[in-house]
């Protein structure tokens, strides 16, 4: 009956908090959608190296290693964090908060350039009026 009266649900989602993915595909069945909020981790995932807040030193080396497989992409953290979070499977959307214009820009480019990366050049797999024809 809950999910008769509810269709969307917001959950915190990161490269790091992942505790709701085992519910995932259940909601999918349900039709509701799942909105992934804190993506950078209130900013963690955009700090510096060795700039992790006190008493979050225990994110220090999966920072390290966000941060080594975003430089091996020529990415920032932040930018591997959201293409993640843009692309997992059952997160129908994601909220990201921005503290600055600036901030704001950078997360669009992020969006853009993975929606750009998703273009498929090959028109007989894009162009629906040839398909089936062989």
């Amino acid at each position: 009956r809950f999910a008769e009266r509810v269709e969307l649900i917001q959950v915190p989602f990161s490269v790091f908090d992942q505790r709701f993915t085992a519910l995932l595909p259940e909601l999918e069945r349900a039709r509701i959608a799942v909105v992934g909020r804190s993506v950078f981790l209130r900013g963690v995932i955009g700090s510096p190296p060795g700039g992790v807040p006190r008493g979050l030193e225990g994110l220090q080396a999966p920072l390290e290693r966000l941060q080594a497989a975003a430089a091996s992409r020529r990415l920032s953290a932040a930018e591997l964090a959201l293409d993640f979070a843009l692309a997992f499977p059952g997160i129908a959307s994601t909220l990201i908060g921005v503290d600055s214009a600036q901030e704001l820009e950078r997360n669009a480019r992020s969006l853009d350039r993975l929606l750009r990366g998703l273009a498929v050049s090959n028109e007989a797999l894009i162009d629906p009026r040839g398909w089936g024809r062989s």
